[in-house]
């Protein structure tokens, strides 16, 4: 396992134990299909939520980190949920996409930014 690959999981990981604490269920950790990979994908009453998770290095970060889910990113990440929704059973709930942002340095791992509904979670884009 790569130096960054253990990183990334590590920060997924924060952020799964950070939503279980809040009440979501995780039904998908690495969820992926020939479209991408989803991190992490929770339900919580009337949501199905995809979760996008960066990890970076204290002080590694543009303003706020979102420079790093670009449109082409945000795209992709559209493509992947739909593949996702095809065979999801519950078509009672919202989706939409949230992004946790997670800092570590020196193996200290924190959520600096946790935003819900990140950006449009409309899939005819």
């Amino acid at each position: 396992m790569t130096r960054n690959k253990k990183i990334g999981d590590l920060g997924e990981n924060l952020v799964k134990d950070y939503l279980l604490s809040l009440g979501y269920e995780i039904i998908a950790q690495k969820w992926h299909c020939p479209w991408g990979e989803i991190d992490l994908i929770a339900t919580q009453p009337g949501w199905l939520v995809f979760v996008e998770v960066k990890t970076r290095s204290v002080l590694n970060w543009d303003e706020g980190g979102l420079l790093a889910i670009s449109s082409a990113k945000q795209r992709k990440l559209r493509l992947t949920a739909q593949a996702f929704l095809e065979d999801y059973n519950d078509r009672g709930s919202a989706s939409r996409f949230d992004v946790a942002l997670v800092e570590h340095k020196q193996g200290n791992y924190q959520i600096v930014t946790y935003l819900a509904g990140a950006f449009d979670a409309s899939f005819d884009s």
